[in-house]
């Protein structure tokens, strides 16, 4: 969560290079990635696949496609 929070701060900081944020936001994304494939793993071993599952999930997506989608249109400008 603290990474997240310092890539964003740089996002909003004129003087970080896109090409850093764009970095950083990617690296984010493959951070999160990891740790819901991971909790994915963890979940379905003890659960069977519900709504609470499936929130999590999302709260993990929220994080990964904005930081992918943001660090695309970094590197495109």
């Amino acid at each position: 969560m603290g990474r997240k929070l310092a890539v964003l701060g740089d996002y909003r900081n004129p003087l970080v290079p896109r090409g850093h944020v764009a970095a950083n936001r990617d690296e984010v994304a493959k951070t999160h990635e990891a740790l819901r494939k991971e909790f994915s793993r963890l979940w379905l071993a003890e659960c069977k696949d519900g709504t609470g599952f499936r929130s999590q999930m999302k709260r993990f997506d929220n994080t990964i496609i904005p930081c992918r989608e943001r660090a695309k249109e970094l590197r495109g400008r």
